[in-house]
């Protein structure tokens, strides 16, 4: 009888170590949106986390919190923190980095609240229609991309 689990979690422990004597002396894999591998996360925490080699470290991005039995993992491998929105003066930052007009960084940056996501449709918006109110392309340019993400 052939033990399919055990034959999918050696590949992956092979893979990782082959991968890890062709990577730089330190390295962090990151998985963002983890929510959508909620399914996967006992196998991580169980099979791929303790065969990952000392110069991995593993970084897990999501909207929600992590599973509590993360925490039960031996101290100090690992840490969980929540991301609080950006600053006014780091949100205005990023919008001009993004090349909104002067005139507009506001508008958006007042929008947005700080959350990067919305700083950055809404910056794009502004490039591309920069004719119209911000906050009126802003929202509609919001609209359309998520719609066109979740579809």
């Amino acid at each position: 009888m052939v033990d399919v689990d055990r034959d999918v979690d050696e590949a992956a422990v092979a893979f990782a170590q082959h991968r890890e004597r062709r990577l730089d002396d330190r390295v962090v894999l990151c998985l963002d949106q983890y929510e959508v591998l909620r399914l996967l996360d006992t196998w991580l925490r169980h099979e791929v986390v303790p065969h990952l080699p000392g110069n991995v470290s593993l970084l897990i991005a999501g909207r929600e919190q992590p599973n509590p039995a993360w925490r039960r993992l031996p101290a100090g491998s690992f840490q969980s923190m929540s991301l609080k929105p950006l600053r006014l003066d780091e949100s205005g930052a990023l919008v001009r980095a993004l090349g909104v007009p002067s005139d507009d960084v506001d508008r958006v940056t007042r929008f947005a609240v700080g959350h990067p996501l919305t700083l950055v449709l809404g910056a794009l918006a502004v490039r591309e229609h920069p004719q119209q109110v911000a906050r009126d392309v802003t929202m509609n340019q919001l609209l359309d991309e998520f719609t066109d993400a979740y579809l």
